[in-house]
C-alpha cells in the first residue's frame, strides 16, 4: 500500500498530531534531548511522537529509545513540532533501549 493511500485513511485529528513531530530525516541535525527542572517541569526537543499519555505516565519516542516518565498529574504545558513540556510531579524517568 502507497504511503499517500494511508494518508487518506487517518483520521484528521491524526494527521494533525503526527504533524507536530519532525520530520526523521532532521534527527541528524539535531539530536534529541531532555530538560529537566526541579519544579518537577521536563522538557523535550526533537522527539517523534507520544505512545502513552496519562496522569500517571507519558512514554516519548525519541527515534532510538523511548523515555518513559511516571509521577503524580503528569501534564502536557505544551505541543509544538517536534517539541512539548511536560509538568506535574515527575517521580522516575526510565530510558528503554531497543525495543
Amino acid at each position: 500500500m502507497k504511503r499517500s493511500d494511508d494518508k487518506k485513511k487517518m483520521p484528521a485529528p491524526v494527521r494533525y498530531l503526527r504533524s507536530l513531530f519532525f520530520d526523521p530525516g532532521q534527527q541528524l541535525i539535531r539530536p534529541a534531548g531532555l530538560s529537566i527542572r526541579c519544579n518537577g517541569e521536563i522538557e523535550v526537543e526533537n522527539c517523534k511522537g507520544i505512545t502513552h499519555y496519562s496522569e500517571e505516565k507519558i512514554e516519548i519516542d525519541m527515534g532510538g529509545l523511548r523515555v518513559q516518565i511516571k509521577g503524580d498529574a503528569l501534564t502536557l504545558r505544551h505541543l509544538t513540532k517536534g517539541a512539548m513540556g511536560v509538568c506535574g510531579r515527575p517521580i522516575s524517568l526510565e530510558f528503554i533501549y531497543g525495543e
